[in-house]
């Protein structure tokens, strides 16, 4: 049966999927139809705007119900079912750091930052000799719960190794 011709009605759905994917060289489908902001595809189902990705996973593999669908080749636009994974929201912030994209800032880094790399380690030495995480916080001014946590390793966790 020709999908091109349907005199007046709309062809159907995987028909008008499948040729918005241009197929590439390095295994990618990318997708040529709309995209959103983030260039992720775009199309129009069941009256709906949904993600390109998503459905070519659930056509590929069914539904993925209340899960992520995820790409292996970090590539937004792409659409191959093979390059796609289920996943929860925890699964998407671990591949995204295992992939080296989590620039989230820390430390020093944070625009707010009170505290430097150096200020962290001074607290960690006056706690090892003894002084009270209320003494470290007049001294630093910072609240004393803060000192803990540093002093406790539940903050600042990234500063290690030897001192500065």
């Amino acid at each position: 049966m020709n999908f091109l011709h349907f005199r007046g009605k709309r062809r159907p759905f995987e028909v008008r999927f499948w040729e918005k994917v241009a197929i590439k060289e390095n295994g990618c489908w990318l997708w040529i139809g709309a995209v959103d902001a983030r260039g992720y595809g775009a199309i129009l189902k069941d009256g709906k705007i949904q993600k390109a990705h998503r459905l070519s996973y659930e056509i590929a593999h069914g539904p993925a119900g209340d899960l992520l669908v995820l790409h292996r080749c970090d590539n937004p636009p792409c659409v191959n079912p093979q390059h796609l994974f289920a996943g929860t929201d925890a699964d998407n912030m671990a591949d995204m750091r295992a992939k080296g994209r989590a620039n989230t800032p820390r430390g020093e880094s944070v625009k707010a930052a009170k505290l430097t790399e150096r200020d962290i380690w001074e607290m960690r030495h006056m706690w090892e000799n003894g002084i009270s995480t209320r003494k470290i916080a007049a001294y630093f001014p910072v609240n004393h719960s803060t000192v803990y946590n540093i002093v406790s390793g539940k903050k600042w966790a990234h500063v290690t190794g030897e001192r500065m």
